[in-house]
């Protein structure tokens, strides 16, 4: 799979994650295996901050011309 591809799938992901954060699906958060954030409001500043990574590296790749 093409890396911009992928980014966008992970976009997609982070995205949906948060939803289900924000409108309580979601109780806690598996940012790494074994390790869990049980602060509903940090897993949704995690998420929020993923997501602006997400974007800002397509950004760049775009601009790139990638």
């Amino acid at each position: 799979m093409e890396f911009r591809e992928k980014l966008k799938e992970d976009l997609a992901i982070f995205r949906q994650r948060l939803i289900w954060l924000e409108d309580g699906t979601m109780r806690s958060y598996e940012y790494s295996r074994g390790h869990r954030m049980d602060r509903v409001p940090d897993a949704i500043d995690y998420t929020k901050r993923i997501i602006a990574e997400i974007e800002k590296c397509l950004a760049e790749h775009s601009e790139r011309g990638g």
